[in-house]
C-alpha cells in the first residue's frame, strides 16, 4: 500500500472537474449495469463463459455497486484527486 503524500491538503475545499466527472459517470454507469442487466448479460460484456467462478465475480461487482452507495460523487472524486496527487 502506498501513503498519501504528506504535502496533500486534506482540508483542501477544491475538487478537480475531472475527478467529479470522473466519480459521477463511474458510480452512475455501474449502478445502471447493475439494475438493467444480469449475470448472463454480465459474462457476454466481459467475455466470460457462465461458471461457478463468473459466478463469483458477478456477486463481486454486485458489492461494488451496492458498496458505492456509501460514497456521494464528491467524496470519490476527493479520493480521485488525492490518489493522482493533486492538491
Amino acid at each position: 500500500m502506498t501513503e498519501l503524500d504528506e504535502s496533500y491538503d486534506i482540508q483542501r475545499t477544491t475538487i478537480s472537474a475531472e475527478a467529479k466527472q470522473i466519480a459521477k459517470r463511474f458510480s452512475t454507469a455501474i449502478n445502471d449495469f447493475r439494475w438493467r442487466y444480469d449475470y448472463l448479460k454480465f459474462c457476454k460484456v466481459l467475455g466470460y463463459e457462465p461458471t461457478e467462478y463468473t459466478k463469483k465475480e458477478y456477486n463481486k461487482f454486485l458489492q461494488l455497486a451496492e458498496s458505492l452507495h456509501y460514497f456521494d460523487p464528491k467524496s470519490l472524486a476527493k479520493l480521485i484527486d488525492a490518489a493522482e496527487g493533486k492538491r
